[in-house]
């Protein structure tokens, strides 16, 4: 039977609250609002004393099951409910609905009478976590929890014979049970007695006894409250005062002695002294529980009354330190006889650390369920215990249908790279292992995932758990293969494009130089004697020729360079009687014909390096032709220095320049600034790309800097080419 709780308050309004707190098999929720109730008919009330309900003057004689809540704290009030038996007077806070859970607790076990001997009621007493056991009237026991168990030493195989006469000193034989059920009606007894344990230790005990009924049989319920350790205190205290002080000031947990009526701190030890920051005699002049309220309008001096009036109560509370730390604190509080006097003794707890865990676990569980990546968590034999929001989502699985299950349902598809026992021998050694499977789900429907695996170890080193988080790469996957057939057709038409560059370059080449030495046997006679019209048309036609073999000859470097053709000849090689006085011939002339002057200068005189004369030469010849062909009536520049075991050759110009924008294109294929019919100067592109493909070739750097209508400055460098 559940308890039924009535609200008439506006704490549990939040729907979601409400929901959470409804869904229970031991309680029923009501909400209300009005005067309109009839109270007999529930067996815990909920009062807000705030909410000023007419009714309210009706209550006391219901008020052993009323628990009153306030949003302030004022000792007018708070004296008044407790003259008239009001004990639970409580302000509204965080510990509020812990507080009425506890109480809850408490009303089952009372209620247990009128229950019937089910699967739930059991389970009711497993979640209670009660020290209970049940007999029949022939004394034996016919159930008992495990925290029973441990109470009298006892394993569950050994005391399957034991009956209740063999423990308990207040019931001795069967007749003094039958007369335990005779006095049982509809009410509970309390007794005290004592327990003898396996191991023949005694245990003072209260005992709650309920009758309840299983079909036609009689059983009782006992709830036992194990008082050895109070007794023991007691005694303690009443042999001698010294002992009291021994475990009073030497334990390292928080204690302190109270006045019940009027909270003042009487006594604290030294664990009190460094927990809150205070002297002890500071304690013992001027202090008051109350005064270690992180909230003042809250007084905690009530539950301390409780305390002296029932003899002991737990209950939670937020305390500030002197140096202003806020700390979360659980205080058991008791009554003592200390000298003559009652006095409450109060052990305090720092529960803060247990809060904030509990706080940062929901964050993870928060984090865990909005994670767009699939998890799953399992246990150490690999059987699912937990699945996030995304596994529902993508999978298609509820966690009703997975639990306990293998994952390996989800991978039927068997792949080359996935090795199963390896993956065991991986993760069971603690380290991480991944790999890209295709898997399953519900609607047969194939993904391929990408999987990572990760053990969780226990402060031994034990792996407890498994954490499996997958990420769907169906889409990437597909976009690398439709990557990679884009890249076979790329390659293809590359080869093709080189292919036929080869072809055209040999096909242009020898007709071109028949044109070429067509030309020179024309004028040659005649070359001192030609009027200046012919001598400009014979001129003329030698740039052409001149231009059009040097576009053959980059086309068929660039073919052999994109066939992966060109086989690095490494060799010594002068610098200046190899390269740079060859290129001067070869380029003076073009740069003569763009009114241009070419310089060049140099800090040595000669230099052997190590390297491929042939990708050099076309490197430093390439720049030193894009500075003429882009100048016109300027100084074409070439730097040659030698830098300890580094060279390096500056080509410079004050040319049209490079805009910001191209800089980044200036060596791609058949890249061009200027475009069409319509552009002023000559270009195709291919030169600057050469020269990339030949650096790269014998590891030289490229830096380039350009303004545009100013000029371009190319800078070549060979690290560690010179010799000591």
């Amino acid at each position: 039977m559940k308890v039924k709780i009535l609200f008439q308050t506006s704490l549990l309004n939040n729907k979601e609250l409400l929901d959470q707190y409804n869904n229970s098999d031991f309680w029923e929720i009501y909400i209300g609002e009005n005067d309109n109730i009839n109270y007999d008919n529930y067996d815990l009330i909920i009062y807000n004393v705030d909410s000023k309900l007419s009714k309210f003057n009706e209550l006391y004689k219901y008020s052993s099951k009323i628990i009153l809540l306030s949003e302030k704290y004022e000792d007018s009030v708070y004296n008044e409910y407790f003259n008239n038996n009001f004990y639970d007077y409580i302000l509204i806070n965080e510990l509020t609905l812990l507080y009425i859970k506890k109480k809850v607790d408490y009303l089952q076990l009372q209620k247990a009478n009128n229950f019937s001997i089910t699967n739930d009621f059991f389970r009711l007493l497993n979640l209670t976590q009660q020290n209970v056991y049940i007999v029949n009237e022939s004394g034996k026991i016919i159930y008992h929890s495990a925290k029973f168990l441990n109470h009298l030493e006892y394993s569950s195989e050994e005391f399957k014979n034991i009956k209740i006469y063999d423990f308990d000193n207040s019931i001795k034989n069967q007749n003094e049970l039958k007369i335990i059920f005779e006095s049982l009606d509809n009410n509970s007894i309390t007794i005290n007695s004592i327990h003898k344990t396996k191991y023949e230790s005694i245990k003072y005990v209260e005992e709650t006894i309920s009758k309840i009924k299983f079909g036609n049989n009689q059983l009782c319920l006992f709830c036992i409250t194990d008082l050895t350790e109070l007794k023991s205190l007691k005694e303690k205290y009443e042999i001698i005062n010294e002992k009291f002080v021994n475990i009073f000031f030497n334990k390292h947990s928080v204690m302190l002695i109270i006045h019940p009526e009027t909270g003042k701190i009487i006594d604290v030890n030294e664990a009190a002294e460094k927990f809150y920051g205070i002297n002890r005699e500071t304690f013992i002049n001027n202090t008051y529980i109350y005064d270690f309220n992180y909230d003042k309008s809250i007084s905690s001096l009530k539950d301390y009354k409780i305390a002296a009036i029932k003899g002991h109560n737990i209950f939670f509370a937020r305390h500030i330190t002197k140096e202003g730390s806020i700390k979360e604190v659980q205080i058991s509080a008791g009554k003592i006889n200390l000298r003559g006097k009652e006095l409450i003794f109060s052990v305090i707890n720092d529960v803060t650390e247990k809060i904030n865990y509990a706080k940062e676990v929901e964050i993870f569980k928060t984090v865990f369920n909005q994670s767009p990546l699939s998890i799953i968590i399992t246990n150490n034999y690999g059987k699912i215990i937990y699945i996030n929001e995304a596994f529902t989502k993508i999978y298609g699985y509820e966690f009703s249908e997975v639990h306990n299950k293998s994952p390996k349902f989800l991978y039927p598809i068997n792949t080359d790279d996935f090795n199963y026992k390896e993956m065991w021998q991986t993760i069971l050694s603690g380290q991480n292992w991944s790999n890209e499977l295709l898997t399953k789900k519900k609607n047969d429907e194939l993904i391929w995932q990408s999987l990572s695996i990760a053990s969780i170890k226990d402060e031994f080193g034990t792996i407890k758990y498994f954490v499996i988080i997958s990420e769907d790469i169906t889409d990437k996957k597909e976009l690398i293969r439709q990557l990679e057939l884009s890249k076979i057709e790329s390659e293809k038409a590359n080869k093709i494009k080189t292919e036929f560059l080869i072809q055209l370059s040999y096909e242009l080449r020898n007709p071109l130089n028949i044109l070429i030495n067509l030309i020179d046997y024309i004028f040659m006679d005649k070359e001192n004697n030609l009027d200046p019209d012919t001598q400009k048309i014979y001129n003329s036609a030698g740039l052409a020729s001149e231009r059009i073999k040097k576009i053959v000859n980059l086309l068929s470097e660039m073919a052999v360079l994109n066939s992966n053709q060109y086989y690095l000849k490494y060799e010594p090689v002068k610098i200046f009687q190899d390269i740079i006085s060859p290129l001067y011939i070869e380029q003076n002339k073009y740069c003569q014909s763009r009114n241009n002057k070419f310089v060049i200068e140099k800090n040595f005189n000669e230099i052997i390096i190590t390297t491929d004369k042939h990708c050099l030469y076309q490197i430093i010849n390439n720049v030193v032709d894009n500075a003429i062909k882009f100048t016109s009536n300027g100084i074409i520049n070439l730097k040659v220095i030698r830098n300890k075991k580094d060279l390096e050759f500056q080509v410079s110009d004050n040319g049209i320049g490079i805009s910001e924008e191209f800089l980044p294109k200036v060596f791609d294929d058949f890249s061009q600034e200027q475009k069409g019919y319509n552009r002023a100067y000559e270009g195709n592109g291919i030169g600057l790309a050469l020269v990339k493909k030949y650096s790269k070739l014998i590891n030289a750097e490229l830096f380039i800097n350009s303004e545009k209508n100013i000029g371009t400055n190319f800078i070549i460098k060979l690290k560690d080419v010179i010799e000591d």
